[in-house]
């Protein structure tokens, strides 16, 4: 279960323009769950939607609300360090058509214009290259392309093909994919000016703020409190938790207010303990304490819903003052579902540190909810509150490993659920991806339990997951090495890596990971749930719940 939420990226990525329309001086109009919506920048920030259908008629009227375009809302030297950043790959794309100035040819320039091998236009254009700057370079470039492509079906090209194989890629035609990649590159830059201009006309000290806390949610919501609520803006910078539950106060107090930014005016000079009363949290210096140690990234809706629990009950906030460390969104949560846990144990999560990648070796967090997994699935709720007598790290694994056992010993050939939800399926689940080589899919819950007992892990567990179709895994033998990997489903027709595990939960070795996640790769790409970008990079966090690790890298051409 994934509970951190992420940062937002140092820059803005071409994923976060899908959807927008157009953009109008201080107007921003995209798409948004079926919604056209408006966004106004400026001093007053304003929003609207309309609902549409699947042919973009409107179904209804226009409503004011507040747009979550939050990847958008950047400073603007972010919008200037991700113009950079795109501007070198457009260089980088041309860098191929401009190969024939830089000696790449396989003969002499003057040998080849003498033989009438390249046209003079192109000739002319590559000299162009080497003397001009990149300030109208889609013209040149749609140029020099325009004479590839005529040398390239001239009968003189047959006669080099590894020149050819450089200039066309396979399948796409001669230089026509190059050319509607420059064209795609340069129409995302043009629209990112425009929305960097939009996003400009903001006040630069509310973008400021945003950047300097790291908000990644809620972003809208806190550029109207700092504009909005003036008076706060100090309150706002010292404590920015507390600055985030009063831009969503709705999700706090037990009753709304309808113009929370007026309250909050007047209130706003008051004391703290009064605009937390206001919130309906409880008063006092210790609940301003638990707010600070929250990092304003791990900020979210549902972060806010287990804050509120926490905080309003007696025992929780007690273990909140005592306990050591910053309290993340994974601590929220425990507290704030009332989970069954003892101090010590909350104490040892607090306290590791979190890592991105999925084959680590068993933290205490994942070893406590695979406890809580295994003891759901075997209809064994009355022995969660038992959890609240582990008082030890090592108490914990052994009754992690005692489950385990039991798991793998048991006969599940009985378990009704298990039989009605495989019945279902048709007593096979085929895979959602591929496999290769070195590995087999697990594709009946007989493999599956087998599996599990062979590797002496809890995959068993998994096996209503499996039949439901929100999990599948697969049995890999890579050079002698043995792992079982867990896929999870991450939108349509694309899988992320929930977990890679060796024999008793061990870690695998960075071969075997590196493999795995290059698997994944081609099989994505091929079957379009990622669609690669001409300048596409390997990026692991496609394939991770969390940040992927630094140590991970690929040459992988796909």
């Amino acid at each position: 279960m994934a509970f951190h939420p992420r940062k937002l990226p140092n820059l803005i990525s071409r994923g976060h323009l899908k959807g927008v329309l157009s953009v109008r001086q201080n107007k921003l109009t995209f798409l948004e769950d079926n919604n056209v919506c408006v966004a106004r920048s400026g001093t007053d920030p304003r929003g609207w939607r309309k609902p549409v259908d699947a042919n973009a008629d409107g179904t209804g009227p226009w409503q004011c609300f507040r747009p979550s375009c939050d990847h958008l809302l950047r400073s603007p030297a972010v919008y200037a360090a991700t113009r950079q950043k795109w501007l070198d790959d457009l260089r980088s794309l041309t860098t191929d058509q401009t190969s024939l100035s830089q000696g790449s040819l396989p003969v002499s320039d003057s040998r080849i214009f003498e033989r009438g091998m390249l046209p003079p236009k192109m000739m002319r254009e590559r000299r162009l290259w080497l003397i001009q700057d990149d300030r109208n370079p889609k013209r040149r470039t749609a140029a020099l392309l325009d004479a590839q492509a005529e040398w390239l079906d001239s009968p003189s090209a047959l006669g080099y093909p590894d020149l050819r194989n450089r200039m066309i890629r396979p399948g796409t035609g001669h230089s026509d994919f190059r050319l509607r990649s420059f064209n795609f590159h340069l129409r995302q830059l043009n629209r990112l000016r425009k929305i960097g201009d939009w996003a400009a006309q903001f006040p630069c000290d509310a973008l400021d703020f945003l950047e300097r806390h790291e908000f990644s949610t809620r972003r809208w919501h806190l550029l109207n409190l700092w504009l909005r609520v003036p008076g706060g803006r100090e309150l706002f910078d010292e404590s920015p938790q507390f600055a985030w539950l009063l831009a969503s106060s709705w999700n706090i107090k037990n009753q709304p207010v309808q113009r929370p930014y007026r309250s909050l005016r007047a209130l706003i000079t008051q004391p703290r303990s009064k605009i937390l009363r206001w919130l309906d949290l409880p008063e006092g210096k210790g609940t301003l304490k638990i707010l600070k140690r929250i990092p304003p990234h791990q900020l979210s809706p549902k972060t806010a819903f287990w804050i509120r629990e926490t905080l309003r009950t007696p025992e929780s906030h007690s273990w909140l003052l005592n306990l050591e460390g910053k309290i993340d969104s994974q601590i929220l949560y425990l507290l704030g579902k009332q989970e069954a846990i003892s101090f010590p144990i909350l104490q040892e999560i607090a306290n590791e540190k979190k890592s991105g990648r999925f084959n680590q070796h068993m933290t205490v967090s994942r070893t406590y909810f695979h406890i809580r997994k295994m003891l759901i699935n075997a209809e064994r709720e009355d022995q969660l509150e038992q959890l609240r007598t582990i008082r030890t790290v090592s108490q914990l694994e052994n009754r992690h490993d005692q489950l385990i056992r039991d798991l793998n010993t048991h006969d599940r050939g009985n378990d009704r659920r298990i039989i009605q939800r495989w019945a279902e399926a048709g007593n096979q689940i085929a895979p959602p991806i591929p496999p290769s080589h070195t590995m087999t899919p697990l594709t009946t819950h007989e493999d599956i339990i087998a599996e599990g007992r062979e590797m002496n892990h809890c995959l068993a567990t998994f096996s209503l997951e499996i039949a439901a179709g929100s999990y599948y895994a697969y049995a890999i033998n890579f050079e002698g090495e043995r792992a079982t990997v867990g896929l999870r489903p991450a939108g349509k027709k694309r899988w992320i890596i929930d977990e890679l595990r060796g024999p008793r939960n061990q870690q695998t070795s960075i071969d075997l990971e590196r493999h795995v996640v290059q698997w994944l790769l081609r099989a994505q790409r091929q079957n379009g749930s990622i669609q690669p970008e001409p300048d596409d990079w390997f990026d692991e966090s496609e394939f991770y719940g969390n940040p992927a690790p630094a140590t991970l890298t690929s040459n992988d051409p796909f």
